[in-house]
């Protein structure tokens, strides 16, 4: 997981020109682009924009990708995104290769991190992570999700 400000994206990016070619792309859009799915790549690169409400609900379940990793960021508004890492977790849906999600109910123990915009975070498949929760109280966020093939 890599989780910092969109300008320092530059370190990362070196060797990984996929990061570097999801930034460019995430760096062109604005809070105001209609939700919907963007191909910037086909299937092996595209992103998703999506307006929802941040919740406070500590039982949704968390996520994990197989085929893709996720590189996030808020375009307007903040969330709370909880990650943990490890093994032997509690599963609630199995591994959906047509959706690429895994569920698991929530671990006892997990940490938190707040999206803003100007911000982004980096998924990799060990990464589950639970978005969508509120920082203090529920409100409207807009989000950026550019999905990079691993598989």
């Amino acid at each position: 997981m890599i989780y910092d400000l969109i300008g320092h994206a530059k370190y990362y990016s070196k060797g990984f020109d996929r990061l570097a070619k999801a930034v460019s792309f995430i760096r062109k859009i604005g809070p105001s682009v209609k939700d919907g799915r963007y191909d910037i790549c086909g299937d092996d690169m595209y992103a998703v924009v999506s307006s929802y409400q941040t919740k406070k609900d500590r039982t949704l379940p968390f996520e994990a990708h197989r085929k893709y990793i996720d590189v996030q960021c808020v375009l307007k508004g903040e969330e709370r995104i909880d990650i943990v890492q490890g093994t032997g977790f509690r599963i609630k849906n199995r591994y959906s290769a047509k959706k690429d999600v895994l569920f698991i109910y929530p671990p006892n123990r997990y940490s938190s991190i707040i999206l803003t915009p100007g911000y982004f975070t980096l998924f990799y498949p060990q990464d589950l992570h639970r978005p969508g929760q509120c920082v203090t109280s529920p409100e409207e966020v807009r989000k950026l999700v550019v999905k990079i093939r691993l598989i």
